[in-house]
């Protein structure tokens, strides 16, 4: 779809407006989350894709994609002992 098409066009920038317009009307989409928090990362705002992150665990906690994704973000801030607890 469009969305995927934004992201796959190597153009997070992009993607991210499009994703929280798509998001603002179907909130529990899990592939838009993460496909945000991919775009958010991709463009430096670690806090931002740190926060779809957490958003997204606390919908589905047992999401490892998304875990290690949050495990990676923390790590790259200096936040070790977090990152680990995230990175099972």
């Amino acid at each position: 779809g469009v969305l995927g098409d934004l992201l796959g066009a190597d153009d997070p920038a992009a993607a991210i407006p499009a994703y929280r317009a798509a998001l603002a009307g179907e909130p529990g989409r899990i592939p838009w989350q993460r496909a945000l928090a991919e775009a958010l990362e991709r463009t430096g705002d670690t806090a931002g894709a740190m926060a779809v992150c957490h958003d997204l665990l606390a919908r589905r906690p047992d999401d490892a994609s998304t875990r290690r994704r949050l495990a990676r973000l923390l790590a790259a801030t200096g936040d070790t002992a977090a990152a680990l607890e995230h990175a099972w």
